[in-house]
């Protein structure tokens, strides 16, 4: 351990701190240069850098009552602590922090600090500190894609859109900033491309960042939100905003959707809307969503970044609905790794994904079934999330449709009983080939099979035996030809095609003489399957002509399940063989 009351670096040397250092002030002249990797250093007196300095591990604590952090030289921290009763000011330019900052004392950041942001991880303000941060700082956003609109918002008490300026074209022919306004007739959207326009804590605005693929770090500054916040929304029951509102973190951290302390939720839905913006189209692109820890499209989540802004909805009732969202320092975290929009997401309950595409393009819309028991079949706020549209005219959406006639994206369900039927409704913006396939299916009980039905080819598919679906759709919206199916039974015990099932397929008898009629269409075949109650397959053989056929079985005695397979039906008939 090396202690002292004043360290000062007199020649271009690199110093490395594993352990801990303490000091009551540190002076790094012009020339020298200070790298710390690991370990603590503490401070009780000014930090003076006229050198350079490179922190990348560890902690810099700020213990002195009164301090400064000055010099001619920049120094970028890793972890930075200003310890309770200490005020620091930072009265020179160009410092940084990379990872964690916590203050339980006060930081002046006087408009020379900045939060910087990487494809690794982006700086942050720890939420459980004591004390504030005064004046005004920078904080940075990494986007790992520049293309399109981005939905964000403030960190900032009173920042505007010029913030944005030097990242948005604010005089451009198509509007590049919009607000959203739920009691609207039209879609919501107002421009909102004044440079003294306010960006309200805990709104979100869509920027239009232009047509780059490449990662973009766009920047905001100001003096940073603390503590108790709260927005009053509404639900006007419009036909195009439908209740969704568009709001932010407001925090210079991440904050965390599901915390069990920290958020007033009153007449809101638990689900969250994120936008991406498509890869060829500036203006349009996808919604995914979370609720229940249950992710549409496997990446969206219950963290939400710093700037990130993302829709919520106010629950239906007497109209207008008002509705309060209210946030605390209880919901922030510490986690470093944020992307816009969301954190990868982790299924780990039984669920379906289903997928669409359109001519096989690299994008697709997705929608999922997941099992619950204090689930039902009508909307519940608190379990499934509705469906918003998508806006890239190159991705159809997908999504079910619940008994109370509401579009879902996640879709929370009891597991059946027997066999359920979740109608499954289509929007498409443009002709071409429709591809439906699954994502994610292993998560599913083995004992409960899947099968999407078309009921204009009246065919059943196994989803769990053949992953996708292909045919050629016109324009339009379909919500009323196909369907999801949920059977614990192999074989559903339905009829498939227009004509009556017992037309086509019979089984009886007595004893051990069983007879078989089939009447077969010219070109068609049937497999017949016997199938014990345990659900296993004992025997099958495939018929290519109508008739009647004896069958000599030599299974034990007991009732059986008999199955008819055919291109566009599956029937099952129930026998007794007697021993």
């Amino acid at each position: 351990m090396l202690q002292t009351n004043h360290i000062k670096l007199l020649c271009i040397t690199t110093f490395i701190w594993p352990l801990l250092l303490m000091a009551q002030g540190l002076r790094i002249p012009a020339g020298a240069y200070l790298i710390a990797k690991s370990g603590n250093i503490v401070t009780k007196y000014n930090w003076i850098n006229n050198g350079k300095s490179t922190h990348s591990g560890g902690f810099v604590v700020f213990g002195g009552a009164t301090q400064q952090l000055n010099g001619t030289g920049a120094s970028s921290f890793y972890n930075l602590v200003i310890t309770a009763g200490s005020t620091t000011s930072i009265n020179s330019g160009g410092h940084s922090l990379k990872h964690i900052v916590k203050c339980d004392g006060i930081l002046n950041a006087n408009n020379n600090f900045t939060l910087l942001a990487n494809a690794i991880q982006t700086a942050l303000v720890d939420g459980t500190g004591t004390g504030d941060i005064t004046g005004n700082l920078t904080m940075q956003g990494y986007l790992a894609n520049g293309f399109g609109y981005k939905y964000l918002g403030s960190p900032f008490q009173s920042a505007t859109v010029n913030e944005m300026s030097d990242d948005v074209n604010l005089t451009a022919g198509f509007p590049s900033v919009y607000r959203h306004d739920e009691n609207q007739p039209s879609n919501g959207w107002i421009a909102y491309t004044t440079a003294a326009n306010a960006l309200v804590p805990m709104r979100g605005y869509a920027f239009q960042l232009g047509t780059g693929i490449a990662p973009n770090t766009i920047d905001m500054n100001g003096v940073i939100n603390n503590r108790n916040l709260s927005i009053t929304l509404s639900n006007h029951n419009l036909t195009y905003t439908k209740g969704f509102n568009l709001v932010s973190n407001p925090y210079p951290s991440p904050i965390n959707w599901d915390a069990v302390s920290g958020w007033t939720k009153t007449n809101i839905d638990n689900a969250l809307y994120f936008f991406d913006a498509g890869s060829t189209d500036q203006y349009g692109g996808t919604y995914s969503s979370y609720i229940n820890h249950v992710s549409s499209d496997g990446k969206a989540n219950n963290i939400i970044p710093a700037m990130q802004g993302f829709f919520i909805h106010v629950s239906t009732g007497t109209f207008p609905v008002t509705g309060i969202l209210g946030i605390s320092n209880a919901t922030r975290i510490t986690v470093v790794p944020q992307t816009y929009r969301h954190l990868n997401g982790i299924d780990s309950i039984p669920l379906l994904r289903l997928r669409a595409n359109i001519n096989s393009n690299a994008e697709s819309d997705p929608t999922v079934i997941y099992f619950q028991n204090t689930a039902s079949e009508n909307f519940d706020r608190n379990l499934d999330a509705l469906k918003i549209m998508n806006t890239n005219a190159g991705i159809p959406s997908i999504y079910t449709v619940s008994t109370d006639q509401q579009n879902l994206s996640i879709n929370a369900l009891p597991e059946p009983d027997s066999s359920s039927h979740i109608p499954l409704g289509v929007q498409m913006m443009q002709d071409g080939e429709l591809s439906l396939f699954i994502t994610d299916v292993n998560a599913l009980p083995a004992h409960i099979y899947c099968y999407l039905f078309d009921k204009t080819t009246d065919k059943y598919n196994d989803l769990k035996q053949n992953s996708s679906y292909r045919f050629n759709l016109t324009a339009g919206i379909y919500e009323k030809r196909f369907s999801l199916v949920f059977s614990r039974k192999e074989i559903l015990s339905v009829q498939l095609s227009a004509e009556p099932a017992l037309r086509s397929f019979e089984v009886f008898g007595t004893g051990r003489n069983i007879q078989l009629i089939l009447n077969l269409p010219a070109g068609e075949k049937a497999d017949i399957r016997f199938i014990n109650m345990a659900g296993q397959v004992l025997s099958t053989k495939t018929y290519t002509q109508s008739g009647s056929y004896p069958l000599s079985l030599q299974l034990p005695g007991g009732i059986y399940q008999v199955a008819c397979y055919t291109s566009t039906a599956v029937i099952t008939k129930q026998i007794f063989i007697g021993k």
